[in-house]
C-alpha cells in the first residue's frame, strides 16, 4: 500500500479539537477498498481515555437529551461518581471497555443512569466525537 505521511499544523488543530489531544502525525494508508487512518496522539494512561470519553457522553446527553447549557446536578453527580469509579478500577492501565467488564462496580442505581447515557450518547458520538468513538469500539473488538 501507498503510504503519506503529513505533518500539517492546521490539520493538527483541527483533529486536537476532534479528540481532545495533541497530534504528533497523521498517517494515511490508501488499501483497496478500504482506508485506514492512522494517528499518533500524545500517550494518555487507559484510565484518563476513559474519564474523558465518559466525560464527553455525559456532557453529551446532558446538552442534548436534557436540553442544558451545562451539567445539571444529577448529571455532575454521575461524572463525578464515573469518575471515582475509575480511580479505583482494579484493572488500572488493562481495563476494557465497561460493556466487557467482568466486575460491575457501580451502584445499581448509578449503574441505571450510565446505561441510559450510554444508550443515548453512544450511537451519536459518531458524529461528534468521530476519532474517540473509533477508538472506543476498536478496544471493543
Amino acid at each position: 500500500p501507498l503510504q503519506l505521511s503529513l505533518n500539517v499544523p492546521l490539520i493538527s488543530f483541527c483533529l486536537k479539537i476532534i479528540s481532545g489531544a495533541k497530534l504528533r502525525k497523521i498517517s494515511i494508508l490508501f488499501v483497496p477498498l478500504q482506508t485506514e487512518v492512522l494517528y499518533y496522539m500524545n500517550k494518555l494512561s487507559r484510565i484518563e481515555e476513559e474519564k474523558q470519553t465518559i466525560a464527553q457522553m455525559i456532557h453529551f446527553y446532558c446538552r442534548h437529551k436534557e436540553k442544558n447549557q451545562t451539567l445539571c446536578s444529577a448529571c455532575s453527580e454521575l461524572l463525578k461518581y464515573a469518575h471515582q469509579r475509575l480511580e479505583h478500577c482494579p484493572f488500572g492501565e488493562r481495563k476494557k471497555t465497561c460493556r466487557q467488564c467482568t466486575v460491575h462496580c457501580y451502584h445499581p442505581k448509578m449503574r441505571q443512569k450510565i446505561k441510559e447515557v450510554m444508550r443515548f450518547a453512544g450511537p451519536r458520538m459518531i458524529w461528534y466525537h468521530p476519532i474517540w468513538t473509533l477508538k472506543h469500539l476498536w478496544r471493543e473488538r
